[in-house]
């Protein structure tokens, strides 16, 4: 299972390819958010976002899983167990908030669990989870990144 995070402006589409972070585009433009491999515990990716640096130009982070050839391999959500997202405080590491699914569906590769967007000027954390039978490039589409292949 892999994470991602789409940057998007007032138009929820990516300001460009290169605010799309995962694994193969490991920071964003401006070196706001961050994806690392190998969280600690048992977190197996982490997404960092310092929101003071981040351009005023986004106004919503959406995070994403996908599993990994979900398609070819028929693998799906069902399959999961103990998915979950978290927010952490970056100067003490303090949960602010999770949110763990609770529902696990064998019609769903990849889903939208959380976002951040501004509101009035402050940011807040709405959880999703949201399923849908696609694939990273298929998340990739519904943002705006346009994948070379």
């Amino acid at each position: 299972m892999d994470a991602s995070a789409f940057l998007l402006g007032q138009d929820g589409r990516v300001l460009s390819d290169d605010w799309f972070v995962f694994y193969g585009q490991k920071q964003s433009p401006d070196g706001s958010v961050i994806f690392q491999e190998n969280g600690a515990g048992s977190d197996r990716e982490v997404i960092t976002a310092d929101l003071g640096r981040l351009s005023p130009a986004v106004q919503r982070i959406v995070f994403v899983l996908t599993i990994n050839e979900a398609l070819e391999r028929r693998l799906n959500f069902g399959m999961m167990r103990d998915v979950y997202i978290r927010l952490l405080a970056g100067n003490t590491q303090e949960e602010i908030v999770s949110f763990a699914l609770g529902e696990y569906y064998e019609n769903v590769t990849s889903m939208t669990i959380g976002e951040l967007y501004r509101h009035n000027g402050q940011w807040k954390f709405n959880p999703v989870g949201n399923g849908v039978n696609k694939d990273l490039a298929g998340q990739c589409a519904i943002y705006g990144v346009q994948i070379s292949g």
